[in-house]
């Protein structure tokens, strides 16, 4: 069955209730995807392998397999792709010992489809979110207190789909209104944009702009608060992604400002202006290969024990290297 992340309390009840046999969570909202593994995990309370998949690796005898350490174990199985085999699906529509997570980029249509029409099997696309949807998580989340729709506004504009940070932001703004009834814009700008988000966006345009100096002190200053480096790399690959997006439709004919309304969240009115100057300045080509040194630095942060400081310093270098950034004037 297919369940969206808006109804993943539902998720939730059929997992403590025994009756899924495995989830599939597929799609580019990474920080969705991580949340809501962590949350299967929280339900579970289980030990954790993972492994990669592969359509030949025998995925019966891995989700039966007895464990040393516990009972059972969650076994998360990263990098699905392709078709499924006669043995997979047979051992899919069972309930094994272990509970099985799959996480996909692209998804094979028979994988999909047998996650779909399986009662026990739970298919959870993760996209970036409509800003109707934020606002209804941020509303359910604050319940019991009014906001003003300004307010509203302004958390879903800055406030992205990565659960993680979301929750963790709201938290705050929480603690910091909890004697108050209604939330005003004035209290989301006092609680929650001078720690994280100015600075993450400043971070961003520093980046852009090849602003060696301010963007090595944007980093500085978003590790000394405990920002996720993850979601650092992760703003910079939506934000470049937003940009390579505006620049395809005014290719296609398209003006600058009917293509920023079509990208959810918006551009916030303060860095609109910064917007429109690199979408004027920079080219596809530069766009895109910035968003591969981009990927390519979440991975290593995944996978290697690097100082995460270098990593970011070199992030920008390498961009210098490869004459990837316009140089701007110091009065800009």
């Amino acid at each position: 069955m297919i369940f969206y992340p808006k109804n993943f309390d539902i998720v939730s009840h059929q997992i403590k209730s025994d009756k899924l046999y495995g989830i599939m969570f597929h799609g580019s909202e990474k920080g969705l995807i991580d949340y809501y593994v962590s949350q299967v995990q929280k339900i579970l309370e289980l030990p954790v392998r993972k492994i990669t998949y592969s359509e030949d690796f025998a995925l019966s005898e891995t989700l039966n397999a007895l464990s040393f350490f516990s009972t059972k174990e969650i076994i998360i199985i990263t990098g699905v792709n392709g078709n499924i085999t006669k043995e997979i699906a047979q051992t899919l529509k069972t309930q094994t010992h272990n509970f099985p997570i799959f996480i996909a980029d692209d998804l094979a249509p028979s994988l999909k489809q047998l996650f779909q029409k399986q009662a026990n099997l739970a298919l959870v696309p993760c996209y970036p979110e409509s800003a109707i949807d934020l606002q209804l998580i941020v509303k359910r989340y604050l319940a019991g207190k009014g906001i003003e729709p300004k307010a509203l506004e302004y958390l879903c504009a800055n406030l992205n789909s990565d659960r993680q940070f979301l929750y963790s932001e709201l938290d705050k703004l929480l603690i910091y209104c909890n004697d108050k009834d209604q939330i005003t814009l004035e209290d989301v700008h006092e609680a929650i944009v001078p720690m994280r988000n100015v600075s993450l966006d400043q971070l961003i345009i520093s980046f852009v702009k090849g602003d060696l100096k301010n963007y090595l002190n944007d980093i500085e200053c978003l590790l000394h608060n405990n920002i996720p480096e993850m979601l650092i790399i992760r703003s910079l690959v939506k934000y470049y992604t937003n940009l390579y997006t505006v620049k395809l439709h005014t290719k296609a004919g398209m003006s600058v400002d009917e293509a920023m309304k079509l990208l959810k969240p918006p551009v916030f009115f303060m860095y609109v202006k910064h917007f429109k100057e690199f979408v004027a300045t920079l080219n596809c080509t530069s766009i895109f290969n910035a968003l591969k040194l981009l990927t390519a630095a979440e991975v290593k942060l995944k996978s290697t024990g690097a100082n995460v400081k270098n990593i970011f310093e070199n992030l920008l270098l390498n961009n210098y290297e490869k004459n990837l950034l316009i140089t701007y004037s110091a009065n800009m």
